[in-house]
């Protein structure tokens, strides 16, 4: 718990609202271990907000290298600091109950340079990282999941 505290005081974290509505918003949210290896200021906060009456399930796209993973990694990381009562790396945080996090493991690829889809599986680089890629390509792409379970989302 000390550590937790130390790193909220040095890093800039908030209490986040832990509640039992089946809510996810965080404000200014960043991911902790990228942040904690960059110059201060050089990570650009984001936010999620997944509730009811509003948008509850987010198809997250990009093209390849755009930090997808890292984004749904950081999401995951910050319900689990909260779920353990931990200030989390946001400007503001409520957060429902959390009951399961399914996230695919890739170890140092964050900080590689390396893309999470070659990690899987890098008998398909030569299509999915090709010049020309098709709709029909990328059917390959392995479809591992990364989700939070909250209930009642």
């Amino acid at each position: 718990l000390q550590g937790f505290a130390y790193l909220a005081t040095v890093r800039g974290y908030v209490r986040p609202e832990v509640t039992a509505d089946p809510v996810l918003a965080i404000k200014g949210g960043r991911h902790p271990v990228v942040e904690a290896h960059l110059r201060s200021g050089e990570f650009v906060p984001n936010g999620t907000t997944l509730e009811p009456g509003n948008a509850m399930f987010a198809l997250i796209t990009g093209p390849n290298m755009a930090g997808k993973s890292t984004y749904l990694r950081q999401v995951a990381l910050i319900c689990l600091l909260a779920q353990m009562g931990s200030y989390v790396p946001a400007t503001k945080a409520e957060i429902g109950i959390v009951d399961r996090i399914f996230i695919i493991k890739v170890g140092e690829i964050v900080f590689s340079g390396g893309s999470t889809v070659r990690h899987l599986n890098p008998d398909i680089e030569e299509k999915v990282f090709g010049l020309s890629m098709s709709t029909f390509d990328t059917q390959e792409v392995p479809q591992k999941p990364a989700m939070l379970h909250i209930p009642g989302l």
